[in-house]
């Protein structure tokens, strides 16, 4: 099976996919050692022990080069979803980023024919320090569930990998659709949900697949250091995601995707001796790119 898969939950069967994945993928160099160990112990030392084998990964790139192509990939594609060109030219969106970092992205809306971009953070620092910022974008300290802008005044509003670390994403859907104007699009990547195989965004500590899962929370807070390991993300579901998406509330999901990557995999197959006993599709869905539309 070739990785990754983007598929609609409505018309594709997760659960059996990724069933056919777990089949299909390559087992981890150190599998048997991995398993032996998570199955005589799930302390602060297996923890320890598992971590020169399942070294820790760096997290996203942000050298000046990785970041403009990023950007560029990033605002295409949303231009595209939304049917907005992206050529420069007159009657261009006004584009609200949520939770919009350095700003990177503010430079390709504008050259994608972008007519004003708006970013927002809850801490604006990142952005109006950096160095690439437009001199015409707009930079606003707020959150997702509390968005400093009046109502119906957005074309598009983006975010990537934001959604998962906000506290309560319905309240934050119901504020975006609020801002949007009639016939405007809320375009979004992100991703993994809680349960997936890196839910908890640590992978910086160790590349373990579902250690939240496998470990109490008390052996991952004296692993990290962290009184709360998951304090960085909501910790929500993949079910709460289709719920919320789906229910079309004042809003109409024009396009949603879950990505399977097989990412993780290896593990799934030991899954019952080890106690993971969530289904498939919440263990297997590692991230959801989704176009909403507010009717006209």
């Amino acid at each position: 099976m070739k990785f990754p898969k983007r598929v609609d939950p409505r018309q594709v069967d997760v659960v059996k996919l990724v069933s056919q994945a777990v089949t299909e993928v390559a087992p981890h160099d150190k599998q048997a050692f991995i398993i032996d160990r998570l199955l005589n112990g799930r302390d602060l030392a297996t923890l320890k022990a598992l971590a020169p084998v399942c070294r820790k990964r760096p997290g996203m790139a942000y050298d000046p080069e990785t970041l403009a192509a990023r950007a560029r990939r990033r605002i295409e594609q949303a231009f595209t979803a939304a049917h907005w060109p992206t050529q420069p030219g007159p009657g261009g969106p006004v584009v609200l980023e949520i939770g919009c970092g350095r700003a990177e992205n503010a430079k390709y809306v504008m050259a994608c024919g972008g007519r004003r971009y708006i970013g927002i953070d809850p801490d604006t620092t990142l952005a109006l320090s950096h160095p690439g910022l437009e001199a015409d974008a707009e930079i606003l300290a707020g959150t997702a569930e509390n968005l400093p802008v009046p109502t119906d005044s957005i074309d598009l509003v983006i975010s990537f990998n934001v959604l998962e670390h906000v506290p309560d994403p319905r309240a934050g859907l119901q504020e975006i659709v609020r801002v949007l104007r009639p016939g405007g699009n809320f375009f979004t990547v992100f991703g993994p949900p809680f349960n997936a195989p890196a839910g908890p965004h640590l992978t910086r500590f160790i590349d373990l697949p579902y250690m939240h899962h496998l470990f109490p929370e008390s052996v991952v807070s004296q692993f990290t250091g962290r009184t709360d390991p998951y304090v960085t993300v909501n910790k929500r579901p993949l079910s709460f995601y289709r719920q919320t998406f789906f229910a079309e509330d004042a809003f109409h999901t024009t396009m949603y995707r879950e990505h399977v990557t097989g990412t993780g995999f290896w593990l799934l197959k030991s899954r019952g001796e080890l106690g993971v006993n969530l289904a498939l599709d919440e263990l297997g869905v590692s991230a959801i790119t989704a176009l909403v539309n507010k009717p006209a």
